[in-house]
């Protein structure tokens, strides 16, 4: 298996942040092994998704409809992968017009 470094964005969620409940959007690494890029991209999006700080964070509806995309995704060398996964960076989400 090779590790590879991918960077995923997600929104939109509820989340409570100092006894508040904001819509936010987030960005985080996780570093997984796989055997391709793709899978690579695969089952980081699905750590995403089943994380249980996030799940806790969100109802079951919402984490379903929440948008996870992989912003950059690499293969690094494995003493580049940290012992613990990075953890969550979260920004207002503002809604775009169209």
């Amino acid at each position: 298996m090779k590790s590879f470094k991918v960077v995923l964005e997600g929104s939109p969620i509820t989340i409570n942040i100092d006894g508040k409940r904001q819509r936010v959007r987030f960005v985080v690494t996780r570093f997984v092994e796989a055997s391709d890029l793709r899978d690579a991209q695969d089952k980081a999006v699905g750590m995403v998704r089943s994380d249980p700080k996030l799940r806790r964070s969100t109802d079951a509806r919402e984490n379903e409809q929440m948008n996870v995309t992989v912003g950059q995704a690499e293969e690094v060398a494995a003493d580049e992968v940290p012992a613990v996964q990075p953890g969550f960076a979260f920004f207002p989400f503002e809604e775009t017009a169209h």
